[in-house]
């Protein structure tokens, strides 16, 4: 792909990029359907509402539920490793997931959305992009493994 090219949102062929997607990841001997449930459950405070979150039903639930938590003292210095770490393991565990995000090439990936989400992603032209800067980072990171 040539280094111009911008994937601005998670559609097909690009959707195993969405933390939405189905991506189990075992944790400390626990199961988390999605990245997102990990990462969600990882801001809670006490055990009972980190439960609480990882066994969400879905992805969306999970994100709701995340919001209502009581947050670990310094989250927010946190939140950029943790997603770090669960993309990491998302992608060194599902090997389609893997070419998929090594078959984007140098393509510039951004987590487009309309939900006001300008920290993770870009919504109307505007946010620092964290998740697609991640995910491109996981990508070269890729490129490493057998």
């Amino acid at each position: 792909m040539p280094d111009h090219v911008i994937i601005p949102e998670f559609s097909p062929p690009w959707e195993c990029f969405s933390n939405f997607h189905p991506s189990v990841l075992i944790i400390s001997g626990k199961i988390y359907p999605t990245v997102e449930h990990a990462y969600q459950a990882s801001k809670a405070l006490s055990e009972a509402e980190h439960e609480w979150v990882r066994t969400a039903l879905d992805a969306r639930t999970a994100k709701k539920r995340g919001r209502r938590v009581q947050l670990r003292p310094n989250f927010d210095n946190m939140r950029i490793p943790l997603m770090r770490l669960f993309v990491t393991m998302k992608f060194t565990m599902y090997t389609d997931y893997r070419q998929t995000l090594i078959g984007s090439g140098n393509a510039i990936i951004q987590e487009g959305n309309w939900w006001n989400d300008t920290f993770w992603g870009i919504c109307r032209g505007v946010g620092e992009n964290h998740l697609g800067l991640l995910l491109m980072e996981v990508r070269d990171l890729m490129l490493l493994l057998p």
